[in-house]
């Protein structure tokens, strides 16, 4: 039994922290199963996902912010992609349009450290998004190059 079906088992958690560091031999798949694992969490408040110095790219960026987007009682987002390479603007626009969904949203913390594909259009694009949530009291956004 995998990760995914343990986590679907959790159905009452309210946080979950999974460290992915430099785990490049995450698949496509595994990353889908992970998705629909954490759909079901529909208790959760406060997630924290660490993908930093793995292969993911835009798909799975987008995939992962898709199962976000059904968790709706999320207070806090931690998310890690630094030294993602093939993650760009578009992988952050899908993200932006999940998270500013997320209307209880109160702490969000992104890392695209060293992601040179992420352009300056995209983060306006993002700060755009963000305005709209009107409970966020925290926020720590890195995109250093």
């Amino acid at each position: 039994m995998g990760l995914s079906e343990h986590l679907q088992r959790l159905s009452s958690l309210r946080f979950l922290g999974l460290n992915f560091l430099a785990c490049t031999e995450i698949t496509d798949q595994g990353l889908k199963d992970l998705g629909e694992a954490l759909k079901k969490l529909t208790w959760l408040q406060g997630i924290h996902l660490n993908f930093s110095l793995c292969n993911i790219t835009n798909g799975d960026l987008k995939n992962l912010s898709a199962c976000l987007k059904e968790l709706t009682l999320l207070e806090s987002i931690h998310l890690s992609f630094s030294n993602c390479k093939e993650i760009s603007g578009e992988g952050l626009k899908d993200l932006g349009e999940v998270l500013k969904k997320l209307t209880s949203l109160q702490s969000l913390h992104l890392d695209f450290g060293d992601c040179i594909k992420i352009e300056d259009e995209s983060l306006k694009k993002l700060g755009e998004d963000l305005q709209q949530l009107t409970c966020l009291r925290s926020i720590n956004l890195n995109f250093s190059k």
